[in-house]
């Protein structure tokens, strides 16, 4: 359960293979400070960054994860957005892969010295850069979704809109990653951490620093760089929507959880992460081609209503065939419907009472109301457009 009446979840992983944790004994040695940017004020500068520490973290700082962590040797790093640790070891790219990456390692070899953005063996230092890279282009289009900008989020403010209590989407602080490379070291930090002893990637609020994090263990089928960004692109999914005016009381689950998936989907087509809440089983889907399903449940009649979707109150309730629903429906929204989308995301996150405290009540009612101002849809409309559009945007479904 979350800590202060604010639910936590574990995240359930679609697993293809099993691998066991390896032996910390077999990691090699990496120089503790960057070798590219050397920490030069200028340079981080120049890359958008802030630095390597020491820096507030978890429920302490860095240089607390450190001690706890001395065996692994963490690295760490801050940009505008994001606060990141990792464990990782170097990553050979895959040459059928390559092309996947040539555009980004080219953007950040123009702001890191010594790096040559043909080089397909990434070490600890270049993987946690192309990170706080990902991670603010994910946070860039989150942005563009909400059809907002960094100027328009503050602190709470007498006689200007109310967008949660800070400058991070509402956040009071920056949002974190825990990238652990095996399970001894994610329980570690995740027990010290949280107090928690799952062995499945968790989300966490800290409350008093007003963060929002994520612990990762990064073996199995998280191992494989691509899989472990599209793994992270979901729980930032997850954690914007979350944060979004600021975290003090639960989304709609069926729109939080589309959302993630459709956040997944925008960087790995091919990979899926499944949530459920604690103690329990997602009920996931094995299909890869998720267009392809979805024309599927369409012509079976499985596709549920948005009106009974709006009524799942746990990711629990959401099976196999609504968490592809669930997605569809959000990138239709999305993408047919990008202005009332925003509408939609400012109208059931951040809203208060007459007395100025946060107010998730009646969230359903709440949706019907903005589907039907905003996209001047019934409910009933919104599902024959949203069939409409997936019919004919999914139509020529990609070769597998």
């Amino acid at each position: 359960m979350r800590a202060n009446s604010l639910l936590f979840f574990f995240l359930l992983l679609f697993l293809f293979a099993a691998a066991a944790p390896e032996a910390p004994a077999q990691y090699k040695k990496y120089p503790e400070s960057c070798p590219y940017c050397k920490h030069d004020p200028k340079i981080l500068e120049k890359c958008g960054l802030v630095g390597h520490g020491p820096m507030p973290y978890g429920k302490g700082t860095s240089d607390s994860i450190k001690k706890l962590l001395t065996y692994a040797t963490p690295l760490f790093i801050e940009s505008k957005h994001f606060r990141i640790c990792s464990t990782l070891q170097e990553y050979e790219i895959p040459e059928l892969q390559w092309k996947n990456y040539e555009a980004e390692l080219a953007r950040l070899g123009k702001t890191l010295p010594g790096f040559k953005p043909k080089e397909k063996k990434l070490d600890p230092w270049l993987r946690i850069h192309l990170l706080a890279q990902r991670c603010e282009d994910r946070y860039a289009r989150f942005l563009q979704i909400i059809q907002l900008k960094d100027e328009d989020f503050y602190s709470r403010t007498l006689g200007k809109p109310y967008r949660g209590e800070g400058r991070y989407l509402g956040m009071k602080d920056k949002f974190e990653l825990f990238l652990l490379r095996n399970e001894h070291e994610f329980t570690d930090a995740l027990r010290d951490q949280s107090g928690s002893m799952t062995k499945l990637t968790k989300r966490e609020h800290f409350v008093t620093r007003g963060a929002l994090s994520v612990f990762i263990p990064c073996e199995g089928d998280l191992k494989p760089d691509d899989q472990l960004w599209a793994h992270i692109s979901h729980n930032l999914g997850h954690n914007f929507v979350l944060g979004y005016k600021y975290y003090s009381y639960e989304p709609p689950r069926w729109f939080e959880e589309g959302f993630a998936h459709f956040y997944e989907k925008e960087v790995n087509e091919d990979y899926n992460s499944f949530d459920s809440e604690e103690n329990a089983l997602a009920e996931m889907t094995h299909a890869h081609d998720w267009q392809a399903e979805a024309l599927k449940i369409m012509d079976k009649g499985k596709a549920m209503p948005i009106a009974e979707l709006m009524h799942k109150k746990s990711f629990n309730e959401i099976n196999k065939e609504d968490h592809v629903v669930c997605w569809s429906k959000v990138e239709f929204m999305i993408k047919a419907h990008p202005a009332e989308t925003a509408k939609y995301m400012d109208a059931i996150r951040g809203r208060l009472n007459d007395k100025g405290f946060p107010d998730g009540s009646d969230l359903v009612a709440i949706q019907r109301n903005i589907i039907k101002d905003a996209f001047k849809l019934s409910l009933a409309d919104f599902d024959k457009e949203w069939e409409k559009w997936a019919r004919k945007a999914y139509g020529a479904v990609r070769p597998r």
